[in-house]
């Protein structure tokens, strides 16, 4: 695992790809209201936990305020339902902020690896292994997956930029 490369850490709210990208509400997303006004303000985020998978290692956020959480669209979560029921998830399930990736893998797979942990706990898959530790509890379900959650989140500031 290596820190991602020339990265500023950030939490994606909506994945737009670059400019020419054909990414479906690419453009109604940037002229919505909501995110115009957003654009430029802060928002406190709760860090919750960490993921750590034989591909990734990203922090868990918690969207702590109705604002964040209506700046925040990834289908993948389907939280509007778009996919088959098995497939749903809680709004902001998906929040994260990678901090490494094993050698090939594009940051944007934390996205894919915190939404599997999700549906392990989701479905009460039987766990591995459950350690205490001196920030929280370590979950431990096979050799690729682990979830660390804190006893106590750290609540960070942060700057909403729409990009």
């Amino acid at each position: 695992m290596k820190e991602v490369p020339n990265s500023i850490y950030h939490c994606t709210s909506k994945f737009l790809g670059g400019w020419k990208s054909g990414i479906e509400g690419r453009l109604e997303y940037h002229q919505n209201a909501d995110v115009q006004r957003a654009c430029g303000q802060s928002f406190i985020i709760s860090m919750t936990g960490l993921i750590v998978t034989s591909t990734v290692v990203a922090v868990r956020i918690k969207l702590t305020s109705r604002e964040s959480l209506d700046l925040y669209d990834k289908p993948e979560e389907n939280a509007d339902g778009r996919l088959p029921r098995n497939f749903r998830h809680l709004k902001g399930s998906s929040a994260h902020l990678t901090i490494a990736t094993a050698e090939g893998i594009p940051p944007k797979q934390s996205n894919s690896e915190l939404l599997t942990i999700v549906e392990l706990e989701t479905n009460k898959i039987k766990k591995k292994a459950s350690h205490v530790i001196s920030c929280g509890v370590a979950d431990i379900w096979n050799r690729n997956y682990c979830s660390i959650t804190f006893n106590t989140p750290l609540e960070i500031n942060t700057l909403f930029t729409g990009s």
